[in-house]
Order: C-alpha cells, then sequence, then structure tokens
C-alpha cells in the first residue's frame, strides 16, 4: 500500500500527542522522546530509501553498511543536545535515550510487520520484537551513556563523541549482518545477551 508508513505514523503519533499535552514535568520529555525516536525512524528511513535509489549497491549491502551509520547519527543528535544543553541527570539521560530507541524501535517493527502482509507469524513478532526491537533500544543506551560521561568530561568531546557513535554503530551493523547470514536466529541472542551486562552496568552508574 502506498504511503502505508505515513499513515502508521500518524496512526501512532496521534494518539501519543494527546499525551503529551497530560503529562508534566520528566514524563512529558521522556514521552515526546519516545515520539522523536518515531519520527526519526520515519526520517532515517527517507534517507535511506534516498541513499539506496541513488547507489549502485543493494538492500543487505544498505543495511549491514549504510543504515547503520544513518540511523544512529540521527538517533544522537537529540540525545546529545539534552545532555549537553540541559545538563540534566544521569539517569534522566538515559531514560531519554532508551525512550527515544523504543520509540524507533516501536515505529519501525510495525512499519515492517504490516508491510509483511499475511507473511507475518508469531516467530516474525518475535524476532522483531526480541530482536530488532531490542537491538535499537540498546544502540541508543549506548549513546545515552556515552553522553552522559562526555557531559561531565568535555576535554574528550571530540572522540568522545566519534568513540560513542561508532560503539553504536558497530554494533547496530554486526546485527544486521547476522540476521542477514544462515546464523539469523543468533539476531535475537544477541541483545538479549548484551542488555543483562548492560543493564548491570547501568544500575552500578546510577548508584554513583
Amino acid at each position: 500500500m502506498e504511503n502505508l508508513n505515513l499513515f502508521i505514523f500518524i496512526a501512532i503519533m496521534a494518539p501519543l500527542t494527546m499525551m503529551l499535552f497530560v503529562f508534566h514535568g520528566k514524563y512529558k520529555v521522556i514521552l515526546g522522546y519516545a515520539m522523536a525516536g518515531i519520527y526519526i525512524c520515519m526520517l532515517a528511513g527517507e534517507v535511506n530509501a534516498l541513499i539506496l535509489n541513488n547507489a549502485d549497491f543493494g538492500y543487505i549491502y544498505l543495511t549491514q553498511n549504510i543504515s547503520p551509520l544513518t540511523e544512529e547519527f540521527l538517533k544522537c543528535i537529540p540525545i546529545f543536545l539534552l545532555a549537553f544543553l540541559f545538563k540534566p541527570s544521569r539517569q534522566f539521560v538515559i531514560e531519554c535515550a532508551l525512550a527515544l530507541g523504543i520509540g524507533f524501535a516501536l515505529m519501525e517493527n510495525v512499519a515492517v510487520l504490516f508491510s509483511s502482509g499475511e507473511g507475518v507469524t508469531i516467530i516474525t513478532a518475535l524476532f522483531r520484537g526480541f530482536g530488532a526491537g531490542m537491538m535499537h533500544g540498546i544502540c541508543a543506551l549506548f549513546i545515552g551513556l556515552g553522553a552522559e560521561i562526555l557531559q561531565r568530561k568535555r576535554r574528550i568531546l571530540v572522540p568522545g563523541i566519534l568513540g560513542t557513535l561508532s560503539v553504536a554503530i558497530i554494533y547496530h551493523s554486526i546485527y544486521n549482518t547476522i540476521i542477514s547470514s544462515d546464523f539469523m536466529m543468533f539476531g535475537i541472542a544477541l541483545p538479549l545477551i548484551t542488555f543483562i551486562p548492560l543493564l548491570f552496568i547501568m544500575r552500578k552508574q546510577m548508584k554513583k
């Protein structure tokens, strides 16, 4: 269906916008970042499509080498702006980063499942939710953790930003490479395995 992603975008954003007018304080900002993640997913899709239509490589090459770069770069902008312009607490930066990543994953998962039509199965849904969905959340968490550290350590700002973005891009690229190979079932395992130590690190950081 033509403009399917736009229809999905409107259907998701309309009720969330209503919530935005009701929420107050930190909850409004967190919700706003989830909505920003949904918008960034739409924007990244258009950028990736533009690149694909004007390049001489295929879709698989795009997903393994180009889309991780464009998507993580777009994700990092609002996260770093929050950390450096408003200097919020460590927990708030991480919460907003996770909300953005989950918003991105929500839009992408719904769009992919709808476009798959009758080919969708419970396995597909689990794969999207626990695989790609968690992957986007984890990449956003990487960026959030990096942004919070660099907020306090400005002397390493430039290499720190490049390093943080590189970690998210490489992780994203590894995931996309696995799911397009003969070992695609390990695509679900990677985010699940990664999230456990990452959760431990976050909790340890919160106690400081």
